[in-house]
């Protein structure tokens, strides 16, 4: 399922989340003291959203379902309902689920929007379901009803985004009707309907041609019926030539879907310049839904969700990624993630379950899944207090690793890290020796690996990145045991980094 977010079927609903939380589109229960929709409800809906994604529609239902009768005023579950409804083409679900809505919240401008922009999606898409509605509710012209709810919506509060869809009610009439197929389904709009919605949308005129009088005309071809745009030359269109074998097909849906990845590739990487977060989000998400395993996609939508403190968002991708793949890879960096962020007990104890289950493949694993594995059992030790067993977690875990590269350095300072004040003086000794200063032997059962360690480095130079971290660790020490190396560690640092 591809996601723009996902735009199949429901195509008026295109944002994941609103920008910011009305009074009118969520209720106060749902709502903190900062006015932000609560943690919780937000992520019982991304967990909708990946079922979504995952083509697991069912589940998506269900849960948002549940959703909505928790919050029935919240119109972004609706949104989200509305789109999975509209990727099984159930028009007529759109249409149920937004009257209820407005129904739950009479007189909101916003589900009245909704509710008749459903309306005309389905005159328009499914006639013979518009028809059947028609004559079940008594509405003598669903498409005028459709206008009537968008004109209401608009009078209660005007918008630009009302009006902008209400000047397009005659536009889509006209070509609906000029389509030869629907000759025996004409749609109307009396001419009082037509003049105030020309009234109300005459302030966007400019604004709509802008966004829309600017596509070309649908034009159908009457050798094959099927419908591309017009012009002079017909390249915008759809019409390709017959495919007769199954090589041939299959060649253009790879060539379609890589065209696909490397446009929303390319706007990822664009909202990773902008800094937006819900971009790179959906256009990461349109990724892997159609390659699970784009370990490239998940590792930059990591790095940069660390460096805009989206922690939630890590787990919510690792856990994806996890149910995705079902492989130890995946799930040793759900587990880190659970470990490093998340720090409640539920979370550990299924960042240990993990853990458990991976642990028969260590010996196949690679030395950074090893030392990750072993890194998570220590910090869920470290949590629970057990200070010595975290140490004797890392130690086997060194043993492991030989000493040898940048695995083995993590590991080491996590163990110095958890040297307490009485210890300063060690903790600071080590991370000295890791730094590749001369320090004199230290009574520690960590010594050994940091001697195999140093020999690692000396013999392979270390580069400017490892240098700094190293030193920045050891500034962080003598920063919390104030001791007197710190400015000296510090200058160091900047030195490196202007080198």
């Amino acid at each position: 399922m591809k996601t723009s977010l996902l735009s199949a079927g429901a195509c008026m609903f295109s944002g994941i989340l609103p920008a910011k939380a009305s009074n009118s589109t969520v209720p106060s229960s749902t709502v903190n003291h900062s006015g932000s929709v609560k943690d919780d409800l937000l992520a019982q809906y991304r967990i909708a959203k990946d079922y979504f994604y995952r083509k697991q529609y069912d589940k998506s239902i269900s849960l948002f379902k549940q959703l909505i009768a928790d919050n029935p005023g919240t119109l972004f579950l609706y949104d989200g309902l509305a789109r999975v409804y509209g990727a099984r083409q159930s028009m007529l679900q759109v249409v149920e689920l937004y009257r209820n809505g407005l129904q739950q919240n009479t007189g909101n401008p916003y589900f009245m929007h909704r509710y008749g922009m459903a309306l005309r999606s389905l005159c328009l898409g499914n006639p013979a379901a518009a028809r059947q509605f028609a004559i079940q509710n008594e509405i003598s012209n669903l498409y005028e009803y459709a206008a009537g709810q968008v004109l209401a919506a608009n009078a209660l509060n005007p918008k630009s985004i009302f009006q902008l869809d209400l000047k397009d009610f005659p536009r889509l009439l006209e070509r609906f009707n000029d389509n030869p197929r629907n000759s025996e389904i004409m749609l109307s709009l009396p001419d009082e309907v037509l003049s105030q919605i020309n009234n109300v949308s005459s302030s966007v005129s400019d604004k709509w041609v802008a966004m829309r009088d600017s596509h070309k005309p649908v034009v159908f071809l009457e050798m094959d019926g099927n419908s591309s745009r017009g012009g002079n030359n017909n390249r915008g269109g759809n019409r390709h030539r017959n495919l007769y074998n199954e090589k041939e097909r299959e060649e253009r849906e790879r060539s379609k879907r890589k065209h696909e990845k490397n446009i929303s590739y390319h706007y990822m990487r664009q909202s990773f310049k902008q800094k937006n977060t819900m971009q790179v989000e959906r256009f990461g998400m349109q990724i892997l839904a159609n390659d699970k395993s784009d370990t490239n996609v998940v590792g930059s939508m990591r790095k940069y969700f660390r460096r805009n403190k989206n922690y939630d968002r890590i787990i919510a991708l690792n856990r994806y990624f996890y149910a995705a793949n079902q492989n130890v890879y995946s799930g040793l960096a759900l587990a880190a993630s659970l470990v490093k962020y998340n720090k409640n007990t539920p979370s550990l104890n299924e960042a240990k379950r993990m853990l458990d289950s991976a642990e028969p493949y260590l010996s196949a694993l690679t030395p950074v899944a090893r030392a990750s594995w072993y890194l998570s059992h220590a910090k869920i030790r470290q949590r629970a207090k057990n200070i010595q067993e975290a140490r004797y977690i890392l130690l086997a875990g060194l043993r492991q690793t030989n000493g040898c590269y940048g695995v083995a350095y993590t590991l080491m300072e996590h163990y110095v890290m958890m040297f307490d004040k009485k210890d300063a003086t060690k903790a600071i000794a080590v991370q000295k020796a890791l730094c590749n200063k001369e320090i004199q032997a230290i009574n520690d059962p960590i010594w050994i690996h940091v001697e195999q360690y140093r020999r690692f480095a000396n013999e392979n130079q270390l580069s400017v990145t490892e240098q700094i971290k190293a030193l920045t660790a050891l500034a962080k020490l003598q920063k919390t045991f104030r001791d007197n190396g710190y400015n000296a560690t510090m200058m160091e640092i900047k030195s490196l980094k202007i080198s």
